[in-house]
Order: structure tokens, then sequence, then C-alpha cells
């Protein structure tokens, strides 16, 4: 048997394993590559926003739009997504939020979900940070069980 497989699970004392780090990384790296996405003008699955209409990039150029030609970056707070609360060994729980500034939820869940607009799908969990995510839980997860904070 391989020697990074866990082969006595049932010595864990899963009440020690304190996973909260872990959460905050994960929460912390899905925020980053959202914040990347909306900057890159692509979607959590890497592919590019579909552009804004003609008419909405005049509309938006009017209202003094920082970047009028740019999917959610009107005024560039939709990037700015953030962690609350943060885990803890308690509450292993992080939640990653919209700003809730002005209707910035509500136009954020009407570009993920397509509704009046072209879908752009720009808020979740996309294959490029999950890949990411695989990798560094297991390193993370094999190392804390080998120097047996949990055994």
């Amino acid at each position: 048997m391989p020697q990074n497989k866990v082969t006595h699970i049932k010595r864990i004392d899963w009440n020690k394993l304190d996973l909260s780090p872990e959460v905050n990384i994960a929460a912390q790296m899905i925020t980053k590559d959202i914040i990347d996405g909306i900057g890159s003008g692509k979607d959590i699955d890497g592919r590019p926003f579909k552009r804004l209409s003609p008419v909405t990039v005049e509309f938006k150029k009017k209202k003094g739009s920082l970047h009028p030609e740019k999917p959610l970056w009107d005024k560039g707070i939709m990037k700015e997504v953030y962690v609350r609360p943060h885990a803890t060994k308690a509450k292993p729980l992080a939640d990653i939020r919209v700003p809730e500034k002005e209707d910035r939820v509500a136009i954020g869940i009407k570009h993920n979900t397509g509704r009046d607009v072209p879908k752009r799908e720009w808020y979740g969990v996309g294959k490029r940070v999950q890949k990411k995510l695989r990798k560094e839980m297991k390193l993370r997860l094999n190392k804390k069980l080998k120097i047996g904070k949990a055994i």
C-alpha cells in the first residue's frame, strides 16, 4: 500500500482534527479566483464573458462607468467579494459573499443565472480553482494526518 494512504482511519480522533485552516485557505483561493476572473473578463471555468451590447456600453459610459465595455465591472464593486465569517475549529465554515453595496447581489445573481442578460457565470467554484484546491488540500491533509495531530 502506498505510504500516502491513511491506513488506520479508525484511530483518527475526529474531535482533535481542526480543518478550519484548510477551509479558510480554500475560501481565500476561491475568492481570489473569482476576483481574477472578473479582472480578466472570464467566467469560473475560464471562458470569456459574453460581450456587452453596444446599448449597454453606451449606457454605462453616460453614467460614468470606470470600464463601460467590461461585464461585471461598472464601478469595480463586484470584484470586492469577501469571506465572512472565517472558519473556526468550533464552526468550520467560511462564507464567500458578494458586496452588499447598492444592488450588487441582485446584479450578480442576474449575470450568474442569465436572467434577462447573457449568462456570465462569475461566482462559484470553477474548474481552474477545483484543480488547485484538490492538490493543496491533499497535501495539507496528508501532512496533518502524518504528523499525528489527529491520531
